[in-house]
């Protein structure tokens, strides 16, 4: 069954929203250990892992500044740290600037619409997909 356009904005949307609001729960005082758990495999981004881009996921419902929740749920490919891109024109002289080229954390994911979207200085949290949340859980699965 192929989804549309919208119908995969609207599933990232909920994928997004969701995991970033479970994971705001966590950021309690004394946790209950189930809770530290999740919170740290949240935390724990790895390749492969499904995540979301928590910087922007609520501007796909808050007025004002709309982001696409497409472009920000997916699976992590790879974080590297790339040259800074800057504006045309601009080039980098290392000894002009008395240092080497800056650099910047970038992120690709795999968007759910098949896309490799590239984010910059971003911050992500996995959508735990998986129970237990990682196999060193405590949590018994019986």
């Amino acid at each position: 069954m192929n989804k549309s356009k919208q119908e995969l904005e609207e599933i990232a949307r909920a994928i997004g929203i969701s995991t970033y609001l479970a994971y705001t729960t966590t950021l309690v005082g004394n946790p209950a250990p189930i809770t530290t758990e999740y919170r740290d495999r949240v935390k724990d981004v790895r390749v492969g892992d499904m995540v979301v881009e928590v910087t922007t996921i609520l501007m796909s419902v808050t007025g004002g500044h709309y982001r696409a929740a497409l472009d920000a749920v997916g699976h992590l490919v790879k974080i590297t740290q790339e040259p800074v891109v800057f504006s045309a024109g601009f080039v980098w002289d290392e000894k002009e600037e008395g240092r080497p080229h800056p650099t910047e954390t970038c992120t690709y994911i795999k968007t759910l619409d098949g896309r490799e979207y590239r984010w910059t200085n971003a911050s992500f949290i996995s959508v735990p997909t998986e129970y237990p949340v990682r196999e060193n859980s405590h949590i018994p699965t019986a």
